[in-house]
């Protein structure tokens, strides 16, 4: 803080803020680079998700905590929330909201770096490694399902 005189406790507080600062400073630098390289990596892999409920969502929070790269994650779904039937129970008494109870798949999905695809899956043409969708959307490929 240029130009500010700290004395006594003070200066120990303004000594902790500037750190911390700096800290977060660097952590972001270090989290732009990680980016830049993640974006450079080439994708190798698709692996596709079908399905929100509890296994998919813990992996989302791994991926989002642990990314994998050269591997394009992608979640397919036709509800964009889903129910973490641990709080049901509390939700039938009364204890929680829907909203408490329920998960974002679309947050978890950006936090994770996974492509988030609403839609219902129909089909698997097995041959082609492709999971069909209802109406007129694309075809999504996979190499891991």
């Amino acid at each position: 803080l240029p130009g500010l005189v700290f004395r006594g406790g003070d200066q120990a507080i303004a000594r902790r803020e500037l750190t911390k600062h700096a800290s977060l400073k660097a952590a972001k630098e270090e989290a732009l680079t990680l980016h830049k390289e993640w974006e450079q990596t080439p994708i190798v892999k698709d692996v596709v998700f079908i399905g929100g409920g509890h296994s998919h969502v813990h992996v989302l929070r791994m991926l989002g905590m642990e990314p994998i790269p050269g591997v394009r994650f992608t979640l397919i779904t036709r509800d964009v929330e889903t129910p973490y039937s641990g709080m049901l129970p509390g939700h039938v008494a009364g204890l929680y909201t829907r909203r408490d109870c329920h998960v974002d798949l679309n947050v978890m999905a950006r936090f994770a770096r996974v492509r988030f695809i609403h839609a219902t899956a129909v089909g698997l043409d097995l041959e082609k490694r492709h999971v069909l969708l209802d109406g007129d959307r694309p075809p999504i490929a996979y190499d891991v399902l």
